[in-house]
């Protein structure tokens, strides 16, 4: 992210001379760009501790303002980025009268019709604090709508886009394939891509013809029951021996027989749909066998799932509550999109404002009366900021005491927020959009 430095220094020699001092002793060694920062001379001053109380409030008015560019610079950065977005053309970057936003800093002039140099300086930040919350306000309401709409379009999709196993088959049962009658009704069933062509083969007489695994299930669940018994009719044989009683012998359990009708309707096989693990399948049965089919589904493995003819037409609505969702998100995108761009340049021209009345308090503060200062932007180059910072302290050490002469490299901090004191005055103006 780019970080301009502001500096300002007195201008006791003219400020054409200060300017072009300042430029040579950075700019033209190449540690850095600079650009003149033209802060009115002619603000209102006021009193010396109106002006102290200020400096404190403007340090905080800054910071919430800052944070309120940043916020709607990053929101538009964000949405812009998405494929909605695209179908309309959007600027990269959100300008600020027109221009991208350092154009804006380098030929920066005071707007005297909306700040006029005659309100008092408290008045102005006041105004521009106010106005950039009632500005993250609409943003963060804007946002809010958008969100609750993308919310439950999502919430759709995600119904809409799970397994077959889980997911609503309304959208997927055609109505025409439902076949419903006084004794027969269709059944839904989710089979593993993999099985399709066991399912496929296998579902008519799936009730009739026990597979390997039925036989040996059942071989399991009569061993257990059959050791069961023997277990309960030792017990009673002893107890009958203790009476001197005779009790008959016990039978062997017989396997059940097979069913030997199926319930399945021949033919009514109907592939619905499929994806890349699962098949959706219908079958029409008799009412009657529905819970032996389904028992025998299960116990190979195959879903028979619920369904209701009233489901299709709640996916209807459904259908048409994504519609809307879907119109609704895309409208509230391209809406939140329009509206950054006059309102960030409203809000990042009123920002500079800002730093344009901070730097006009301090150096008023740091270099009194009669107001006679300059101020620039400047740009440290890459790996350049050690450097520079100490080429300022060295060619300003005559405007503070030994703190002001730049202190030990290893305590310098280049935010200016860290509350360290230079012999000039210094704030720091970050651009661009955190990520």
């Amino acid at each position: 992210m780019t970080s301009l430095w502001i500096v300002a220094v007195p201008a006791p020699h003219g400020e054409d001379k200060e300017h072009a001092q300042l430029t040579r002793a950075t700019q033209a060694r190449n540690m850095s760009l600079n650009h003149e920062f033209s802060v009115p001379l002619d603000l209102k001053v006021g009193t010396l501790d109106s002006l102290i109380s200020l400096c404190d409030d403007l340090a905080k008015m800054d910071a919430v303002v800052e944070g309120f560019a940043k916020k709607l610079n990053k929101t538009y950065s964000d949405l812009s980025m998405k494929d909605i977005s695209r179908v309309q053309k959007f600027p990269s970057e959100l300008q600020v009268d027109g221009k991208i936003p350092i154009k804006y800093i380098q030929e920066f002039k005071w707007n005297r019709a909306k700040f006029p140099i005659n309100s008092h300086l408290k008045e102005i930040a006041q105004s521009i604090t106010q106005s950039a919350g009632g500005v993250n306000k609409s943003l963060s309401e804007r946002l809010q709508k958008l969100n609750e709409a993308q919310g439950a379009l999502l919430s759709i999709e995600r119904r809409e886009g799970g397994s077959l196993m889980m997911r609503s088959l309304a959208s997927l049962v055609d109505r025409k394939d439902v076949i419903e009658g006084e004794y027969i009704t269709s059944v839904p069933v989710v089979v593993s891509i993999n099985r399709r062509k066991e399912f496929e083969d296998s579902y008519e007489t799936i009730e009739t013809e026990k597979s390997k695994e039925d036989i040996a299930r059942e071989e399991e669940e009569l061993k257990a029951k059959e050791n069961s018994r023997l277990e309960e009719y030792a017990k009673l044989e002893e107890r009958a021996l203790e009476l001197k009683l005779e009790i008959p012998e016990i039978g062997k359990i017989k396997p059940k027989a097979p069913i030997q009708c199926s319930s399945v309707v021949p033919g009514s096989l109907k592939l619905l749909f499929k994806d890349d693990e699962y098949v959706l399948y219908r079958v029409v049965v008799m009412k009657k066998g529905l819970s032996s089919f389904a028992s025998v589904c299960r116990n190979r493995r195959f879903n028979v799932r619920q369904f209701k003819l009233d489901e299709a037409a709640e996916v209807k609505d459904e259908v048409n509550q994504k519609e809307k969702l879907q119109s609704d998100v895309r409208s509230s995108l391209l809406s939140l999109l329009r509206w950054c761009q006059p309102q960030y340049s409203d809000i990042f021209a009123s920002w500079i404002h800002l730093k344009a009345i901070r730097t006009f308090v301090e150096s008023v503060l740091r270099f009194g009366l009669p107001v006679n200062f300059v101020a620039q932007f400047i740009q440290p180059l890459k790996g350049k900021e050690k450097s520079l910072r100490r080429t300022l302290g060295d060619l300003y050490r005559h405007l503070g005491g030994s703190k002001a002469a730049g202190a030990d490299d290893n305590d310098v901090d280049f935010t200016g927020l860290a509350g360290e004191f230079y012999p000039y005055v210094f704030l720091n103006l970050p651009l661009g959009v955190e990520t």
